[in-house]
């Protein structure tokens, strides 16, 4: 073989190996999302780059899943003045007993108190269904000084395991924008 064969033979492997090294980072990139809700809260999240809005639930002001690993979330976000004005006085233990039962109304769920960008929050799994399919959810009830915020994670059960890891760093991610966003 020539050199001129060889060098180019050489480029191309070159080549071949940098576009599989950046579609392989490009895989594992975080996508940062801003959210200012028409609730009035602001917040960010870090996300797997995979990861694709989605339609889950019709309160929530973001929503994402994979297709790839299973994992979807939508989190919901309520202020604590609007949920004052209707004449009721919650607490984050109320507030998490509330969003427990809007995933399961007869399981008895252990809450671990967790802090999420400084502030406290309760944190439970749940197992369940979602359009059929065997799921386990992580329930996170975050209390801020204006809002609640109700994380719900979940995995197809058989995955749940090997995605853990990735649904908690998309929860620890979160974090309160100072100030709040008046509509």
């Amino acid at each position: 073989m020539s050199r001129t064969r060889i060098g180019i033979g050489l480029l191309i492997l070159l080549l071949t190996g940098a576009l599989a090294w950046i579609i392989i980072l490009d895989r594992d990139a975080l996508l940062k999302t801003s959210v200012a809700s028409a609730n009035g809260s602001n917040y960010k999240l870090e996300l797997p780059g995979d990861m694709l809005p989605d339609q889950l639930n019709d309160n929530a002001s973001v929503q994402y899943s994979d297709a790839t690993t299973g994992i979807s979330l939508f989190i919901i976000d309520d202020s604590k003045e609007k949920i004052a004005s209707f004449g009721l006085d919650y607490d984050l233990e109320t507030y998490m007993k509330i969003s427990t039962r809007t995933l399961d109304s007869v399981g008895l769920h252990v809450n671990s108190r967790i802090d999420i960008d400084g502030h406290p929050a309760l944190q439970t799994e749940i197992e369940g269904k979602r359009k059929s399919e065997n799921c386990k959810f992580i329930l996170t009830c975050i209390e801020t000084p204006t809002f609640y915020y109700r994380f719900v994670v979940w995995s197809p059960s058989d995955r749940f395991e090997s995605n853990k890891s990735a649904m908690e760093a998309i929860i620890q991610s979160f974090s309160e924008e100072n100030g709040v966003v008046k509509n």
